[in-house]
């Protein structure tokens, strides 16, 4: 997939302040489903779901809702993307360095499920979720340490 041409532009200071519209602190929906089985668009081991509709080529989202989120403990941020059949949809995991965001993670295969899991220190993270190509509806499945 293409560079992501979504991403926040945090403003160089020492906290990360993407440019987002202000809102509440992202509270996720968290299933108390049990814990899914291992099958095709399931993603084991996540907490939060996550969604949105992508314009088509070029679109971006950001997630967790078009803002960033902070862990203080080290291990693995996972994302799982599930798209529309016959599209092309790529996942990034971004992390702050202190002046600028940085991929750390990404997954940019041919088709519209991507699956990132990356081991990562404390830290600022967002999701970015591209379309290379297609339109429509994405689900995001995320877990972090």
């Amino acid at each position: 997939g293409p560079s992501p041409t979504a991403s926040p532009s945090p403003s160089a200071t020492a906290t990360p302040s993407p440019s987002v519209t202000a809102t509440a602190t992202p509270s996720p929906t968290v299933t108390a489903t049990p814990a899914p089985t291992a099958t095709a668009g399931s993603c084991p081991g996540s907490t939060a779901t996550w969604s949105g509709t992508l314009g088509g080529p070029g679109a971006g989202a950001v997630q967790p809702n078009g803002t960033y989120y902070t862990t203080t403990a080290t291990g693995v941020h996972l994302g799982c993307l599930t798209g529309p059949a016959g599209t092309d949809f790529d996942l990034y995991l971004s992390r702050w360095n202190g002046t600028a965001w940085q991929v750390v993670a990404s997954s940019t295969g041919s088709g519209s499920s991507e699956s990132v899991s990356y081991s990562g220190s404390p830290g600022v993270y967002y999701w970015l979720v591209t379309s290379y190509s297609g339109s429509g509806v994405y689900t995001l499945r995320t877990a972090r340490p």
